[in-house]
């Protein structure tokens, strides 16, 4: 936080705004508001702290968490391949077969 506080608070305005701005689904508001923020990085720390308290938010109604929350929500976004039957190659050219695989 700087010691004035002046850039905190223009800094969570901004947040505030580009998150409105995207719930609005307004790209072009977003990108403006972007573009006239003086310290992206007092930017990015804002709006990772109204994530973190979002996020405590969400684990303390599911009763789990905050750190579980996030690894939840982090596995989601990870792609998990579906079980099924896949072919396999030697990759010396030799046909290995074929397995089934299972989750």
């Amino acid at each position: 936080m700087h010691p004035s506080g002046h850039e905190t608070d223009d800094a969570v305005r901004l947040a505030l705004a580009m998150v409105r701005a995207e719930w609005q689904d307004d790209p072009e508001a977003w990108n403006q508001l972007y573009a006239v923020c003086d310290d992206p990085a007092e930017l990015a720390r804002q709006l990772t702290h109204l994530c973190r308290q979002t996020l405590d938010q969400l684990a303390g109604v599911a009763g789990i968490s905050s750190g579980e929350m996030l690894h939840r929500l982090a596995a989601r976004l990870i792609p998990h391949p579906d079980p099924g039957h896949v072919t396999m190659f030697d990759l010396r050219g030799l046909d290995a077969g074929t397995r089934n695989i299972t989750g």
